[in-house]
C-alpha cells in the first residue's frame, strides 16, 4: 500500500492509463516468476523522496501478464518520514525487449536484458491526488525471494507504559532471514528523522538500540531488516506519546509493603521506610536503588526521624509505649527501645514523630477509634525522659489524626489536627523557646498533605509562614474531591503538585509550580500516578510513592526522581 498521501494534502489516488506500446518485434520475452525489485521516486515540488524495495511476482500469458508486489520502504518529506510498505497488484504487456505494466497508482516502463531475461530497469511515474512522482526502477530475477522478518519491543524509562518527547527508548530488535541477513536498524518517523543501523550476520540476530528522541518526536518508530540480497522488511509503530510533559531521570523501586513514613539520611545516602505491616524499617540505598538489610522492630513502626547528628534513627512504636532507636554508627545497626510515659487507655500509642533542633523528639499519640483521644508529648534524648505537652492545642488533648511536619533546619514544627473542620487546626512549635507559640486555622478541607521547608509550610495547596499566616494558595480546597499529593521544595521557591486522580481516570505526573506567581514551570511524567510526594532536603531529589487501591493487582512502587 503506497502512502505518499500521508505526506500530501490529497484525498484520492489517481493513475496513468496503461500503455499500448508493442516494442521490438519477435516473441515476447519470458519474464514469469519472481524478481527482486527496487525503486526511487521523488516529487520536486513537495520535496518528497520515496525509496522502496521488495519482491515482484509475475504470472505471464504470452504477451500479457499479471503482477503482485510486496515491498518495504519509506517516503521522506519536509514533515518527516512515513512507512511506504505494503502489497499491491496490477497487469501489463511484454514484448521481445520491453516491459510496460501498471500497479496503481504507478506505471512502469522499461527494458529487459539477458536470454532468458535476468535483469530489467526503466522509469516509473505515479500520481497521488494532485501530486506527481517520477523515478527509476531496477529488477533482478530469482535469487533469494523470501524477505526477512523483523520485530521489536520498545521499553520506556522506569518501567513506564508511555513515552514523552525526549525519552531514550530501549529498542530490542529481533530479525531473521532464510539465508543471510545484511543490516538491521531503526528510523524515527515524522518529524524526528533520526536513525541508526548495524551490520547483521547469520540468519538470526538480536540487537538493543538506545534510541534518543528529540523534543519534537511524535511517537512514530520504524524498525527494518535487509537480507544479503538487498530485500528489506519493515515495521512501523506509533508509540503512545504524552505531549506537554518532560521526564527527569527516574528510578523505580518496588515496595513490598505499605509505607507509613520515611526519613532521608544524607550521610549514608539512604532512605528509611517504616513498614507497619511487616514490622520493620526498610533501608533503600539512593546510590544503587537497592534494599539493604531491614531493621526489625520490636513493635509496629509508625513515624520516624533521624537525630540531629544523624547517628541514630528514632522510630515511633504504635503498639508499645516506647520509641525504637537504631544505632546507625555500627556496621550491623542495633535496635534499642526508649520508654515513654503516658496514659495508654483507648489504645493510645506513638504515631507521628519528628526530632527538632533542641534535641527533643515531638511525638503525636494516636488511639483506636476517632475523635479527641490523642495527645502530644516530647522525649528528651539527653535525659531519656518524656512528658505530655499541655501547651499543644486544646490543652494537649488532640485528635487521633494528628500529623507533624518540621522545617529542614529543625527549628520549627507544625502540628496539624487533620480531622478538625472547618478550618483545620494548626499549631507551630518553636524549638528555641520549647513552646507552641501560635495556633491558627489553616485550610478548609480535611486531611490535606503537609510538608515544610526552612520557613514555609505547605498545607494542602496553601503556603503558610512559620506563624501560620497564609502566603499564597496554589491548589484550592477540594472538600468533595481527593487532594492531589503536594510537596514544597527545601528552598520554598516551588511546589510540586501531583496530577489529580479519581475513579476512571488517573494522573500521569506532576506540575512544578512557582510559589511567587503560581506559574507552572514544567509538567513531569511519572510511570504511575503519585499518591504521595516528598521533596528531600538535598534539593535535587523528589520521592513519588505510587500506592494502588486496596485489592488492586498493581504493585506499589517508589519513584526516585533526580531534579535538574
Amino acid at each position: 500500500m503506497r502512502t505518499w498521501q500521508r505526506l500530501l494534502s490529497t484525498a484520492v489516488l489517481g493513475c496513468f492509463a496503461c500503455s499500448n506500446e508493442t516494442g521490438p518485434s519477435g516473441p515476447p520475452a519470458d519474464i514469469g516468476g519472481g524478481w527482486r525489485v527496487s525503486e526511487v521516486l521523488s516529487n520536486a515540488a513537495d520535496a518528497i523522496t520515496c525509496t522502496d524495495a521488495g519482491i515482484l511476482t509475475v504470472t505471464q500469458s504470452t504477451g500479457t501478464f499479471t503482477a503482485t508486489i510486496t515491498q518495504a520502504g519509506t517516503c521522506v518529506g519536509p514533515t518527516g518520514a512515513v512507512d511506504n510498505s505494503g502489497a499491491a497488484s496490477g497487469s501489463g504487456q511484454v514484448t521481445a525487449g520491453t516491459i510496460d505494466f501498471q500497479i496503481p497508482p504507478c506505471q512502469y516502463r522499461g527494458t529487459a536484458s539477458g536470454t532468458p531475461p535476468d535483469a530489467a530497469s526503466g522509469t516509473v511515474s505515479c500520481v497521488a491526488g494532485s501530486a506527481s512522482f517520477t523515478g527509476t526502477w531496477h529488477a533482478a530475477r530469482g535469487g533469494d525471494l523470501a524477505p526477512p522478518t523483523v520485530r521489536a519491543t520498545e521499553t520506556a524509562p522506569a518501567g513506564d507504559s508511555s513515552f514523552v518527547p525526549g525519552d531514550t527508548v530501549q529498542l530490542d530488535l529481533d530479525a531473521s532471514d532464510n539465508q543471510q541477513l545484511g543490516w538491521v536498524g531503526y528510523r524515527l518517523g515524522a518529524p524526528a528523522l533520526g536513525s541508526d543501523s548495524v551490520v547483521a550476520t547469520g540468519t538470526h540476530v538480536t540487537h538493543t538500540f538506545a534510541v534518543a528522541t528529540p523534543a519534537n518526536w511524535t511517537g512514530d518508530l520504524m524498525v527494518f531488516a535487509r537480507d544479503a540480497a538487498g530485500t528489506p522488511a519493515q515495521r512501523d509503530t506509533a508509540l503512545r506519546v504524552l505531549f506537554g510533559y518532560v521526564r527527569h531521570p527516574t528510578h523505580s523501586v518496588t515496595l513490598a509493603a505499605r509505607v507509613r513514613d520515611m526519613a532521608f539520611d544524607a550521610t549514608r545516602h539512604a532512605l528509611y521506610l517504616s513498614q507497619p505491616d511487616s514490622q520493620r524499617v526498610a533501608v533503600l540505598s539512593l546510590a544503587s536503588y537497592t534494599y539493604g538489610t531491614p531493621f526489625a522492630m520490636p513493635s509496629v513502626p509508625a513515624g520516624l526521624d533521624l537525630t540531629r547528628g544523624g547517628d541514630s534513627l528514632l522510630v515511633a512504636l504504635r503498639r508499645a509505649a516506647a520509641l525504637a532507636v537504631v544505632d546507625l554508627t555500627q556496621s550491623s545497626p542495633s535496635v534499642d527501645t526508649l520508654r515513654l510515659t503516658f496514659d495508654e487507655s483507648l489504645g493510645r500509642g506513638p504515631d507521628a514523630l519528628r526530632v527538632v533542633s533542641n534535641g527533643k523528639a515531638i511525638v503525636a499519640l494516636t488511639c483506636d477509634g476517632i475523635g479527641f483521644g490523642g495527645a502530644v508529648l516530647d522525649y528528651t534524648l539527653a535525659t531519656r525522659t518524656s512528658h505530655v505537652r499541655t501547651d499543644a492545642p486544646y490543652g494537649g488533648i488532640v485528635s487521633c489524626a494528628t500529623v507533624l511536619a518540621r522545617s529542614t533546619d529543625r527549628t520549627k514544627l507544625l502540628l496539624l489536627i487533620w480531622d478538625t473542620c472547618c478550618p483545620v487546626t494548626g499549631a507551630m512549635y518553636d524549638a528555641g523557646s520549647d513552646a507552641f507559640v501560635v495556633q491558627n486555622g489553616t485550610v478548609g478541607a480535611t486531611q490535606p498533605p503537609t510538608s515544610a521547608d526552612g520557613d514555609r509550610f505547605l498545607i494542602g495547596g496553601t503556603v503558610f509562614t512559620s506563624m501560620l499566616v497564609p502566603v499564597t494558595t496554589l491548589v484550592p480546597d477540594a472538600i468533595l474531591a481527593p487532594w492531589p499529593p503536594t510537596a514544597i521544595s527545601p528552598d520554598g521557591v516551588v511546589v510540586y503538585v501531583g496530577d489529580a486522580s479519581g475513579p476512571g481516570y488517573s494522573g500521569v505526573g506532576y506540575a512544578k509550580v512557582r510559589v511567587s506567581d503560581g506559574a507552572v514551570l514544567e509538567r513531569v511524567r511519572l510511570p504511575a500516578p503519585a499518591t504521595r510526594l516528598t521533596a528531600l532536603p538535598d534539593g535535587h531529589t523528589l520521592i513519588a510513592e505510587a500506592a494502588p487501591l486496596p485489592f488492586s493487582a498493581q504493585t506499589s512502587r517508589l519513584f526516585v526522581v533526580t531534579l535538574p
